[in-house]
């Protein structure tokens, strides 16, 4: 519902007052849950990013591990490309706003840090990636990546119109690193 006045009136427009409307509350009973817009927007994303963790998890765990992180994050590209404006919104809060509030939405990025190790492991074993990769740090890569990826986007300075092939080829550039470990200077 704050998600819809959000989007309908754009999020600098939308008031305190008409969120607690739309829900039929009292805005002192809104702020027993959230202290300010930007926290309840942070809180929205939040939602939804745990589910998409919870729903993707399948794509993440199917298949080879190439397509499976990119079907992984690809699901995540679509919650952000649904509403630019929005997510524009929802990073610059992620990004500078309260400690407090960008608390909660890391703990969904540690979750998604946590399901790529646990992949990345998994495709040690299956020989699919190099016996050298350390599954935490190629995690931390790929979130690196994925997050560079919305970043472009969100402010326009991608290399591709498409989010999926902007982070689809910094993907292929990251998994040649992947591959056989070499010895140089």
């Amino acid at each position: 519902m704050s998600a819809d006045l959000f989007s309908r009136n754009g999020y600098e427009q939308t008031t305190v007052q008409q969120v607690a409307d739309a829900a039929d509350i009292a805005v002192g009973t809104l702020f027993l849950y959230v202290r300010d817009k930007s926290d309840l927007l942070l809180l929205i994303f939040t939602e939804r990013l745990e589910q998409l963790i919870v729903d993707s998890a399948s794509q993440l765990r199917s298949g080879r591990i190439r397509k499976s992180v990119l079907a992984y994050f690809g699901a995540f590209l679509e919650l952000y490309e649904a509403d630019s404006e929005l997510s524009r919104h929802f990073w610059r809060e992620f990004l500078a706003g309260k400690q407090e509030s960008r608390d909660k939405v890391n703990v969904v990025a540690a979750a998604m840090i946590a399901a790529l190790q646990e992949r990345l492991a998994l495709a040690r074993q299956k020989s699919e990636v190099g016996e050298h990769v350390d599954p935490k740090m190629a995690a931390l890569h790929l979130y690196a990546l994925f997050h560079a990826t919305i970043s472009f986007h969100l402010v326009g300075c991608a290399p591709f119109h498409s989010s999926q092939k902007t982070l689809s080829a910094l993907l292929d550039s990251f998994w040649k690193g992947l591959g056989k470990a070499t010895t140089g200077s």
